[in-house]
């Protein structure tokens, strides 16, 4: 799938507390908010 979105959470996430886990979250959202919102043929050419 040459044009499958990714988006990177660094891990581990096991062990952390949950306001951790939602800082990591937060700092993917725009990366999640980008991918959804870009059409295939353009991620395509990333």
């Amino acid at each position: 799938m040459p044009a499958l979105p990714l988006a990177i959470i660094k891990h581990p996430l096991g062990g952390l507390a949950g306001e951790e886990v939602q800082q990591r979250a937060a700092g993917v959202l725009n990366t999640v908010e980008q991918l959804c919102t870009t059409s295939e043929q353009q991620l395509a050419n990333v």
